[in-house]
């Protein structure tokens, strides 16, 4: 008989002393655990001690179910995509916000050589003594605005504004923001402006405009002297596509303006 009753006391108290306050969270009942039933007589009187509700057990063998990670229903997103706001540039914190005037347009090339989709670019300039911030730049003709949002230009800088960035495409003109397609120049006549914000309620820093330009700049870009005040074709190569212009560099005067700006 003693030795039915020993083994039956050490057994709760290595129980009970396996059983210990536990940890909010930790409990059977906290991870969906059915409680195990309480020590007594109903095991038959063989002694062996029931997982109670104060120190239930859980089986080591059975599967346990991991919580899914937050937000494992959303959609993810394409791995290849840029992050939110990837091409919006950061301003520079010494930089300001151009006056209307200390930008100017300097060089468009209206009519590139043979398909003018992806090809046409507008070449900026600063006439400001301080880094300019143009993060909300915009161009606009007369029927489409697009934003155009540059960073930062230096003093006396340049900046050019094309359909595409992809020199493969754009004939090699070193664009640095692209505006796309769906603003397309007319050779014909255009007015093309440029603004903070949109130009339907923004600051307007330049405006240029130009009658039919004709066979001369087919190919050639139109240089805009602001100095002089006078335009011409640009008579220097550039490129991979047989256009010509001085993109990224300066234009220097016309030699033969044909017009005024």
């Amino acid at each position: 008989m003693r030795k039915t009753v020993v083994p039956m006391i050490l057994l709760v108290v290595v129980f009970a002393g396996a059983c210990g306050p536990e940890p909010i969270g930790s409990r059977p009942e906290d991870r969906g655990a059915v409680p195990a039933r309480e020590v007594g007589s109903a095991d038959g009187g063989t002694g062996r001690a029931q997982p109670s509700d104060a120190c239930a057990t859980v089986d080591a063998a059975a599967p346990r179910e991991t919580p899914p990670p937050p937000d494992a229903g959303a959609p993810t997103p394409d791995a290849g995509a840029p992050p939110p706001d990837a091409g919006a540039p950061t301003p520079d914190a010494g930089a300001r916000a151009p006056h209307a005037g200390e930008i100017a347009i300097v060089e468009v090339l209206v009519n590139p050589t043979g398909q003018d989709v992806g090809r046409e670019w507008i070449e900026i300039a600063s006439l400001a003594a301080e880094p300019l911030d143009l993060s909300t730049l915009h161009i606009a003709d007369a029927a489409v605005d697009v934003a155009t949002p540059v960073a930062l230009v230096a003093p006396g800088g340049r900046a050019v504004l094309g359909q595409s960035v992809d020199a493969a495409t754009n004939g090699g003109a070193p664009v640095t923001v692209a505006y796309g397609t769906r603003l397309a120049l007319n050779n014909d006549g255009e007015e093309l402006s440029l603004c903070l914000g949109p130009c339907a309620e923004g600051v307007v820093l330049d405006r240029v405009t130009w009658g039919d330009l004709g066979a001369a700049y087919d190919g050639h870009a139109l240089l805009l002297d602001r100095g002089a005040a006078t335009t011409c074709a640009a008579a220097q190569p550039f490129g991979t596509a047989g256009d010509f212009g001085t993109p990224g560099a300066p234009d220097g005067s016309c030699p033969r303006p044909d017009g005024g700006i």
